[in-house]
């Protein structure tokens, strides 16, 4: 019985930290597109100052 809880405990702390490690490369992705989009923002931003 106590094995069996102990094993549950690793399997969901496992699951968590896996959970965990797809979320984070998630929120990287999204913050790497996201720094992406401004740079190209300020960058039209730039380039419409610098034309006009």
């Amino acid at each position: 019985m106590v094995v069996i809880l102990i094993a549950r405990f690793l399997y969901t702390q496992a699951g968590w930290m896996r959970v965990k490690v797809i979320l984070f490369f998630l929120n990287v992705r999204f913050l790497l597109v996201y720094i992406r989009a401004l740079n190209a923002i300020s960058l039209c931003r730039f380039s419409m100052l610098m034309f006009f």
